[in-house]
Parts: structure tokens; C-alpha cells; sequence
């Protein structure tokens, strides 16, 4: 029996985008805070929207959680090459990576992580987590190790992107690596989960 998903009831969460959804070519998140948001291209099948690498985007401006000093966001996902997500201002930008290996971006801090072994038709669950002082990465509910490349690993979470205006997803708007891929949903909260609920996250998809 499937288990509900009760992660819809959680009051953290500050962000759900369900885009294997038919909506049409505009379309409200299922957070609390009903955002807007914005699909450019990006075009709909059953199982999430589909990127080309090509200014293909779905983006939110000025959404309050880009003031967050913590939390998590859970992609599910399988890409071939580029960015699913980024937060900008300016030239500054929180961005992450998913193909090949998990990355994260932000500033002069560079996070490179393994994806593992799986096939390269699976769809992934990628999760990032920060409790304001170390960033994590999880794929498919296990945790991964990070190797710093540049700067440090403090918990650099999107309110250190200072006056960032968008969350986007599908590539960085002001600097290239559009994604090639599929993007099934995006999910953020405003705390760091724990292993053990990033684990729950992953088993009751």
C-alpha cells in the first residue's frame, strides 16, 4: 500500500513544485505562499517538465526564502548536462549540479560530491541540506562525501547570494549552463532535514 505524502502537511515546507502537473504555461506552486511561477519552454509530460539545454527555465522572482540561512531542497530528476537550479544576483549566484556528479556553488565555495552507481535512465532524488554552518548532499537517500575544491564549507545557504531576486530552474538566466534534462519536482524547506527524513523523503516517493 502506498504511503500518503505527508511531507504536504509539513510546516517547513516552503516550496513544492509538482511538474509532472499539467497546469498550462503558467502555474502556482502548493506551498503555503502560492508563488507564481513562470515556465519558459520547459515543455510538460507525465513524468516532470524537460529542459533542452537552451534557455529552456521555470522561474520564481523575489520569493521570500531567498532570505533563508538554512534548510533543504530535494530535486527528482535525470539530467544529461547543466544546472537545475540556481539563485541569482547579479554575477552571484547559489547553484547546484546533478549530472555526473552533485555540485554546489556559492561564491568562491565549490562542493563536488559522487553520484554513485545507478543507471543512466533513473530518475535520482537529490538532496542539499545546510543547518547554517556545513552543506550536505544526498542521493537517493544515502549520503554522499563532499570534497571541497575552493573556499569553505561553512553552510552557505541562499541569503548568501546577497540581494538575489530569482530561484530559478533550468540553468543560470545570466551566465549559461542551461540543463538537459527531466525535473520531476522541486521541493524546499526552511530547516535542515535530518538523514534519517531525507531517507523517509526518499522511500515514500
Amino acid at each position: 500500500m502506498r504511503i500518503e505524502r505527508k511531507f504536504l502537511l509539513d510546516p517547513h515546507l516552503r516550496l513544492y513544485l509538482p511538474l509532472w502537473k499539467l497546469d498550462g504555461t503558467s502555474f502556482r506552486s502548493e506551498d503555503a505562499y502560492g508563488h507564481l511561477c513562470v515556465a519558459t519552454g520547459s515543455p510538460w509530460t507525465p513524468r516532470g517538465r524537460t529542459f533542452n539545454g537552451s534557455g529552456q527555465y521555470i522561474t520564481i522572482t523575489a520569493p521570500p526564502f531567498l532570505s533563508d540561512t538554512q534548510g533543504t531542497i530535494i530535486f527528482r530528476c535525470n539530467g544529461t548536462a547543466g544546472y537545475p537550479l540556481a539563485v541569482e544576483a547579479g554575477g552571484n549566484y547559489f547553484s547546484v549540479k546533478t549530472v555526473a556528479l552533485i555540485e554546489i556553488y556559492v561564491g568562491a565555495l565549490i562542493l563536488r560530491g559522487g553520484i554513485g552507481t545507478v543507471g543512466s535512465t533513473d530518475d535520482l532524488t537529490i538532496a542539499y541540506t545546510s543547518n547554517g554552518s556545513k552543506i550536505r548532499g544526498f542521493v537517493n537517500g544515502v549520503e554522499r562525501t563532499f570534497t571541497v575544491t575552493s573556499g569553505t564549507n561553512s553552510g552557505q545557504w541562499f541569503s548568501s547570494c546577497t540581494n538575489a531576486t530569482t530561484f530559478n530552474i533550468g540553468g543560470i538566466l545570466s551566465g549559461g549552463g542551461d540543463y538537459t534534462g527531466r525535473i520531476k519536482e522541486v521541493l524546499l524547506y526552511n530547516v535542515s532535514k535530518t538523514p534519517s527524513e531525507i531517507l523517509d523523503d526518499f522511500l515514500n516517493e
